[in-house]
Parts: C-alpha cells; structure tokens; sequence
C-alpha cells in the first residue's frame, strides 16, 4: 500500500469523506501499479471506506461521493470474504439514498447475496460433517469454537445458550472468553436480541478480553455504538461505557447514545479533546497549505479568486460537520444592531444601523452563539441629491 493510503487510512473515515477525489486518485494509482485491492494489506482501509460511507450526518458524502470510494473495491464486494463486514455493509444497504443504480448493481447487491450465503447456508444442518467443531445454538459444550451468527437464531435459544456460557466463562482462557463474548455480542447486536445485564456487567469488567485482538477487532469494526433497541438499554450503557474508551471520536457522531459514567467522574475529557484535534487537523492543515501555495505563486502573483472561492465552501462543510454555521452573513445591506448577536467595532446605540465585518457563529442544533457577528456603523456613501441635480438642470438653462 502506497504511503498516501496508509495515511487515508490512519486519518480514518473523516478524512475520507472531505477528500474523497484524492482517494479515488490514490486507489486508480495503486491498480495501475497492480496492487490487488483484496489483499488482506487493505483490510483497514476497505473499513474506513465503509464507515465513511454508511456515515449520514452533517458532511456525509452523496452518491457521487459513496461510488468514487466504494468502485475500486468492486472485487472485494464480490468475494466470499465479507462476513466480517456484515454489519457495515448491511449498514451500506439501509442507506435509502446510495442503494439503487451502480452501487446497488454492482456492489451492494452481490456483497449481500454472499453475506446470506456465508451465514445462513444453502445446505441443511444436517448435511453438516460430523468432524465440523463450531457448536450449535443448542448445544452448551464451550470448550469447542464459538458460534458463528446464525447458529444462533432464536431468542430463546440465545438466552439459554449466553447464560450457561456466562456461568462457566471465568473458567476459559483469554483469547477463548473472547471470541464467545464477542461472538455472542455480535450475534445480539444483528439479531436484536436482549442481553442479560449480570452477563453484560462481568463482560465489561473483564479488561483482558478487551485488550485482546478479538476486543479490538470488535471495538474497530463498529459504525455507531451498541444501539439500546437492540441489547437493551441497560446493556447498549454498560457496553458504550467500555466502547467510548476505545473509540471517543464514534460518539462525537452519536451524542445521544446511552453510556454509564460514574458521578463525579470527570470523563475522558483529554481522549475527546485528541479527537476534536483531529478531527479538525487535516482541514486545517489542507487550508494552511493551500494558502501557502496562493501566497507564493510565481512571479509576485496575486491569490486566485476561485481557489479561495473553494477554500471558503470547504470550511463551510467542515462547521457544518462540526454542528455550527456562520451567522449574519454579509449581503451587502445593512441591519438593525442587536447586542445579543454583534460585536461592534466601536460604541453603537440599539437599533442604529450597521454592517456585517466578519460573520458570528451559531451551534446549529441547540441555536446556541458561539460568538457574535461583528459589526459597524452603516456609513451612507456620497450620492447626487435632488438639490444636486436640480442645480446642474439649472446651470444648463440658456442666460438672458
């Protein structure tokens, strides 16, 4: 993999979506050069493209957008290797506005018709070799491998299956706890199946099976923490409690989901503070360069115009991505002075008139001012009166 996708790839799906053209261009550079976008090297950057592209909030990419990232992997789609992203591509599906034409043709529509494959089985259980080791649902022997999905089908089957489970798990080693736990985890959250809160609470005290590659890859493969309408309310809180170490940046996505803290405890604040950098690094340090390379062109010349232009409409996206919008934009008229919503550059009376300088910024959801607008005093420019005219018909008359 070229260093400019590892680098989309370190930079995550945030990255991805503001410069989904660049990636495009990297991924035809990598094909020519015979790179096989199958390859197990492009594991992790194949999930940041699908996190970006089931992502539906403020900045998320269009259709154009979802098929210039998605396209290049078109083999991948087809291959018989997708149950590990079941859940993003099953999120993919339900994405109303991308799942029609090429995409769906090409992409989704084969990658889900293989998912079913893998995981529901075109033989009878049946058929299936004595020698085969992963367990049913039914069965409770744990000493063998854990289920896969859809050997776990019914509710009560679940039930049954993750409380015996939960009452000898303590008893395994780590890497087995975890592959069982996260296994069953798995199968609750596609499945929508309840999870008992005494099991849940000895699964998140567990540190050693999240610390585990299993944890891990269970952590990193998520698009949006444990939904509550799936495991539970109690269960999606106890679980986020542990995601939200792992992955801060997932719930600056999602604000509203249910996440136990204990009182007092001041929270991940430096985690979420490294997100919000980077979060907003890259558009930060994409403008400073783009203004260097304006500010030094050849031959003394001046910035252009309409690469400014697109600076300014790159910035915008990135506020809005951040949930604000810039407020009391300068058209060109002038206003009433609010002292709730400008700044003036030098005093001003209540209701005189005064124009825009600089734009103020609003938090979009809660209409909350970050900071006001500011202003100054509207100043009417010189114009030819009616006395001024008057005086010039008059000049023109012939004299006597």
């Amino acid at each position: 993999m070229s260093p400019e996708l590892k680098q989309f790839e370190i930079d995550g799906e945030a990255r991805i979506r503001d410069d989904v053209d660049g990636l495009n261009r990297a991924l035809a550079d990598e094909r020519k050069a015979g790179a096989d976008l199958s390859d197990s090297s492009f594991d992790g950057l194949f999930t940041r493209v699908l996190e970006a592209c089931v992502f539906t909030g403020r900045g998320a990419l269009d259709y154009d957008g979802c098929l210039k990232a998605l396209f290049p992997f078109k083999a991948r789609f087809a291959s018989g290797t997708l149950a590990r992203w079941a859940p993003l591509v099953a999120r993919l599906a339900q994405r109303s506005d991308i799942n029609k034409g090429l995409i769906h043709d090409n992409l989704i529509g084969p990658a889900l018709g293989i998912i079913r494959t893998e995981t529901e089985g075109t033989e009878p259980r049946q058929s299936r070799s004595s020698s085969d080791s992963t367990p049913t649902a039914s069965s409770h022997d744990h000493d063998g491998q854990a289920p896969e999905i859809t050997d776990v089908s019914d509710m009560d089957e679940f039930s049954a299956l993750a409380s015996s489970w939960a009452a000898v798990r303590s008893s395994y080693p780590i890497d087995h706890r975890a592959d069982w736990d996260f296994a069953l985890l798995l199968a609750a959250s596609v499945r929508r199946f309840r999870l008992d809160p005494n099991y849940v609470e000895c699964l998140v005290d567990d540190d050693e099976i999240w610390l585990s590659a299993r944890g891990t890859e269970f952590t990193e493969s998520l698009v949006e923490p444990i939904n509550a309408n799936a495991v539970g309310r109690v269960a999606a809180a106890l679980l986020n409690s542990r995601v939200r170490s792992a992955r801060p940046r997932l719930f600056l996505q999602f604000p509203e989901s249910l996440v136990i803290q204990a009182i007092a405890d001041p929270g991940n604040d430096t985690a979420f503070e490294e997100t919000i950098v980077e979060e907003i690094a890259y558009p930060l340090v994409r403008s400073l360069r783009l203004l260097a390379t304006e500010r030094n062109r050849p031959g003394g010349r001046a910035p252009r115009r309409t690469m400014l232009a697109d600076l300014e409409d790159y910035l915008e996206q990135v506020l809005s991505r951040l949930g604000l919008r810039r407020d009391n934009l300068d058209n060109g008229s002038s206003i009433a002075f609010d002292p709730v919503d400008h700044q003036p550059v030098d005093p001003v009376d209540l209701g005189a008139e005064v124009r825009v300088i600089h734009a103020g910024l609003v938090d979009e959801k809660s209409g909350r001012r970050v900071f006001k607008a500011l202003v100054e005093a509207a100043v009417d420019e010189p114009s030819s009166g009616a006395t001024e005219v008057d005086e010039s018909v008059k000049g023109s008359e012939p004299i006597d």
